[in-house]
């Protein structure tokens, strides 16, 4: 696996190929430090194409090159009703992460798991009684009197 510098330095890359199709007017929305950044941190070496022929939703690119356009389209290109809609699913993406957290590493589950494991485990054990150790118990209380 690559290192996670690595991969962020090629998805500026693939950010800057994407954002190198815009007209000058759209790319001014976006602050020149974060352009900078981009620049500043690319790969220069990765060498990366955009087939013109497919939708930008079936390219190959790297998860984090999705992850910042989608950023960059929510903070700078989108309408007031599609930031609501795009906050309001990555709070229920979130939510339904925190919820499968939950349910994976419930202690009561778990605790409840670990414990039915146990009794699983267990024999019952029969103690059987002497009588003879019985009696020697008996007369050793009676000396100790």
């Amino acid at each position: 696996m690559e290192n996670i510098n690595v991969r962020i330095s090629k998805s500026y890359k693939e950010v800057l190929t994407y954002l190198s199709l815009l007209s000058p007017t759209e790319l001014q929305k976006i602050p020149k430090e974060k352009l900078e950044i981009y620049v500043k941190y690319m790969d220069y070496s990765y060498e990366y194409k955009i087939d013109k022929n497919k939708p930008i939703q079936n390219q190959n690119m790297m998860a984090e090159t999705k992850a910042i356009l989608s950023n960059l389209f929510r903070d700078y290109f989108a309408n007031d009703y599609q930031k609501q809609r795009i906050l309001a699913k990555e709070k229920n993406d979130l939510q339904k992460i925190e919820n499968i957290k939950k349910e994976k590493y419930n202690p009561y589950k778990i605790l409840e798991q670990r414990n039915e494991s146990k009794v699983k485990n267990k024999e019952l054990v029969v103690y059987r009684h002497s009588y003879l150790k019985e009696l020697i118990k008996k007369i050793k209380k009676l000396f100790k009197k």
